[in-house]
This record gives C-alpha cells, sequence and structure tokens, in this order.
C-alpha cells in the first residue's frame, strides 16, 4: 500500500567523470605561494550519464530513457547533458554526493563555457516545494558521516564497481575509448538509480522495490547489449528475481 500522499514523480539520474586541467591549475600554483592541492575548480568533464524513471500515482515504477555523453571538449558534454536536462523540466535530478562533486564542477564548466545552467542545477531551486536536486548520499547520511554507495549497494545486495575505475578515465579519453568511458558513469547511474527504488519503497512512494530493480537491470540491459557489464547485470537480475520470487512463496505459504 502507498502513502496517501504519493503523487506522480520523475527522476533523473546523473553522474559525470572528469579529467584535471593541469595546465590551469599550474598557472595558479605559480601565483598562489600558500595554493592547495588540485581540487574540484580545476576538473573538467569529460563524460555524463542521465538514468531517468518516473513513479506513478500509484507508486509503480516506469523506466525513461539511458543517454550517455562522452568527449575531450568539456563544452561539448556540458551542453548536451544540460540540453537533456532542459527537456525533462519536471524531473528531479538526483546525484550521489553531487553537491560536493558533481552540481560545484558542472556550474564551474558551465562558468567557463558561458553555458546557461537547467533549472535543477540552479542553486536551492524549488518546484511545488520540493527541491530540483536530491543529493542521495546527505539523505541517507548518519550519525555525521557519510557513506559511500558501494557500503548501501552491498547491504542491498545491489551491483557494486562493475563499470570500472575512474583511474582510467584519463587513458580512455586519450585512446577516444568513448563506450568505455560512458560505462562508468554509467555503473555509477545504475546502482545509485537501484538504491534510489529502495530509498522510494520505504517511503511509500513506491509499492516494490525488487520489482523496479528488476525493471532497471532488464531495460539497461536491453539498452546496451554490447557493454562490458551485460552478463554481470544478467546475472545479478536473475539472483534479485529469484529472491523477490522465494519471499513472495513464503508470503503466501504463511498466510495459508
Amino acid at each position: 500500500m502507498t502513502n496517501d500522499n504519493t503523487a506522480r514523480r520523475s527522476f533523473a539520474v546523473c553522474d559525470i567523470e572528469v579529467l584535471n586541467d593541469r595546465k590551469a591549475y599550474g598557472i595558479y600554483a605559480a601565483l598562489d605561494p600558500r595554493a592547495a592541492e588540485l581540487r574540484w575548480p580545476f576538473r573538467c568533464v569529460c563524460s555524463a550519464s542521465l538514468l531517468t524513471f518516473t513513479v506513478t500515482e500509484d507508486g509503480l515504477f516506469e523506466f525513461g530513457h539511458m543517454n550517455s555523453f562522452a568527449d575531450a571538449d568539456e563544452k561539448v558534454v556540458i551542453t548536451k547533458l544540460f540540453n537533456r536536462l532542459r527537456e525533462l523540466p519536471d524531473h528531479t535530478l538526483v546525484t550521489w554526493g553531487g553537491l560536493s562533486h558533481d552540481v560545484p564542477i558542472l556550474r564551474m564548466g558551465a562558468a567557463v563555457h558561458q553555458i546557461r545552467l537547467p533549472q535543477q542545477l540552479v542553486h536551492n531551486a524549488r518546484d511545488r516545494g520540493r527541491h530540483r536536486h536530491l543529493d542521495l548520499a546527505i539523505e541517507m547520511k548518519a550519525h555525521g558521516m557519510y557513506t559511500h554507495l558501494s557500503e548501501i549497494a552491498v547491504r542491498l545486495a545491489l551491483p557494486v564497481k562493475f563499470g570500472g575505475s575512474a583511474g582510467r578515465v584519463p587513458i580512455l579519453v586519450e585512446q577516444q575509448r568513448w563506450n568505455r568511458l560512458c560505462e562508468i558513469a554509467e555503473s555509477d547511474i545504475i546502482v545509485t538509480s537501484l538504491v534510489l527504488a529502495s530509498h522510494l519503497c520505504i517511503h511509500g512512494e513506491l509499492v516494490s522495490a525488487s520489482a523496479a530493480h528488476i525493471a532497471i537491470l532488464d531495460h539497461v540491459r536491453r539498452l546496451r547489449p554490447r557493454a562490458k557489464y551485460y552478463d554481470y547485470l544478467g546475472r545479478v537480475r536473475a539472483r534479485i528475481a529469484q529472491r523477490a520470487m522465494a519471499e513472495a512463496e513464503a508470503f503466501i505459504a504463511s498466510a495459508a
């Protein structure tokens, strides 16, 4: 049973991959005698991925789309991402740790290239009383401490760290292996979407997290049949479906 206050809500889960702008950092470090280490102002976007879905008024899950963009030119990636977000005005942007990473880097890139922000990235933007951006890491913060996405995923028996290491990003850009680069960000939005489904379920907005998990994995695999993670997600999907079936059978048996 869903919460009486449940209303149709749409989400756009986002993640980016970045390169260090060492040339700009070198200029700064030469000018400042007490220069800080290389931090987010000197990170440039080279890849971005977005996964959308909707939860209906009845708490049912509807998959939307998955889009990925990658290029050595930051302006190209940011422009494509922002244009896509502008096509989704009713979608809440969702990130994991986005307020301390993705959002400031995207805003800096927008300032450098003079690109207008989509509404989801405007500071403190709201729509009908809700923030246009949900940082799931903050939502799940406990005891004053943040957790890693992988910690939550492992506890929920969801897929973890299957897209490849962010440390390979510079090499993939140099080799122009754009599909492989996109898979790194895609793996994070897939996991974040799965965790978000569990989060919505316990708050009475989604009827079944397991059904949403299976739907997400089915749609992603249909969209990315050649992805490195295709077979792995298939095994995870089978495990989740098997567990859901066992739980359903146990419930029926207990009610008999």
